[in-house]
């Protein structure tokens, strides 16, 4: 490929680092790395930059912070006026006015846009990346903020030369919601972290931080918000013998997300007796550990485009318990166990079936979860982006 100058959305590369932001900046970094002939050029805070390693390195480096101090009460009110609904819609006009009038160097050929829509509708050729349809599926489970946002979204999928997403579910699904053409849309799927296939026992400094001990806990990962379905999970939790749950706390970990989380009456008392830790946003580092050291790895959400910490927990070798909703099949393929994402007696019974198994401890399990995880690799994903780009401008005529 000649070279080819593609201005991306650098918005997502913002602390906290979840789902939108690690797939933005592992994707970006391994494209710099296999793709030179490429140059970048990201836009974020009303301006574009150059993106090189550099650029996502100090990114990264801010994102990475976990157990952040306590936040001065001038910072907490300055934070809550920018979620008000006439703030955010301003900023928004405000990036979409950057983003027109303040290209990022001449000659850019397409606008790769990684928070699903671009700032503004402009001459530059779009590509959207949508994960997933979650906010026209279940609009109820997302804030009214960003249903707005995205009211572009069918629009610029419409107008997009190619679109990009992370699994076949989410393909099918922007095929039957969206009315796009499936021979348009393409299939990126995540990677895994090189921090989650270092080959080494966890850190017994982390566990002890968290007052855990190896193989002594279950986790569940993931924003706390109300597809995370964590009310069932608890509720199966809940009717363990006690002695299985004085054994095996159930630890949450994940930042705080939006909306109301429906806990069970019997989520009080568990967190009183220590039995239901809400841990927040780890470090990378921190979250490997636990992975590896964790009996068991949780994740009952209800829809997601992908489910990205399925193949982080058999990247480290843990054993992992998950619904049978959305795209995660395709993360866990046959090596996860599935439950319906709402049946709390068979949640129940699957976590009864693990305790009593040597699941968690088999060599030759792990080995097979941490082979099938090295399948999502990001180099590929940068090769299968170049022939996203391709296909765009094959669009384009």
């Amino acid at each position: 490929m000649t070279l080819l100058r593609v201005g991306v959305d650098a918005r997502p590369l913002c602390a906290p680092y979840t789902g939108v932001s690690n797939y933005t900046l592992n994707l970006l970094r391994a494209l710099l790395v296999h793709q030179p002939s490429i140059d970048f050029y990201g836009y974020h805070s009303y301006r574009w930059n150059l993106l090189d390693e550099a650029f996502l390195h100090h990114r990264s480096a801010a994102g990475a912070e976990a157990r952040p101090a306590g936040v001065s009460p001038v910072a907490a009110g300055l934070q809550s006026l920018k979620g008000l609904p006439l703030i955010r819609g301003a900023a928004r006009l405000m990036q979409g006015m950057a983003y027109s009038v303040r290209p990022g160097g001449r000659g850019l050929a397409l606008f790769h846009a990684f928070q699903y829509v671009a700032p503004r509708q402009s001459t530059l050729p779009t590509i959207p990346v949508v994960y997933d349809l979650s906010f026209l599926r279940h609009p109820a489970w997302h804030p009214v903020s960003r249903l707005l946002a995205l009211l572009p979204l069918a629009e610029q999928c419409r107008d997009a030369p190619v679109v990009h997403t992370i699994s076949a579910f989410s393909a099918a699904e922007i095929q039957s919601l969206l009315g796009v053409d499936r021979r348009r849309i393409h299939i990126i799927p995540p990677g895994v972290g090189s921090a989650f296939l270092a080959d080494r026992p966890p850190q017994p400094t982390t566990l002890a931080a968290f007052d855990l001990r190896a193989d002594g806990f279950f986790l569940a990962v993931g924003t706390l918000e109300p597809r995370k379905n964590l009310r069932t999970l608890i509720q199966a939790y809940a009717r363990l013998p006690l002695s299985l749950r004085r054994r095996w706390p159930l630890c949450v970990a994940g930042p705080a997300g939006w909306g109301d989380m429906d806990l069970p009456p019997e989520a009080a008392g568990l967190v009183e007796l220590g039995m239901l830790r809400f841990l927040g946003y780890l470090a990378i580092d921190d979250l490997r550990d636990l992975y590896g050291a964790a009996r068991l790895v949780l994740y009952p959400s209800l829809y997601e485009g992908f489910g990205m910490p399925v193949i982080e927990a058999m990247a480290c070798g843990a054993p992992v318990l998950c619904s049978d909703a959305a795209a995660i099949p395709e993360a866990g393929g046959s090596l996860a166990t599935y439950v319906s994402p709402l049946d709390v007696d068979a949640w129940t019974q699957a976590l009864m079936q693990v305790v009593d198994s040597s699941a968690s401890k088999d060599r030759d399990l792990r080995e097979r979860r941490r082979a099938h995880a090295l399948g999502f690799r990001w180099s590929l994903g940068a090769e299968r982006a170049v022939g996203l780009y391709q296909a765009a401008l094959e669009g384009l005529g």
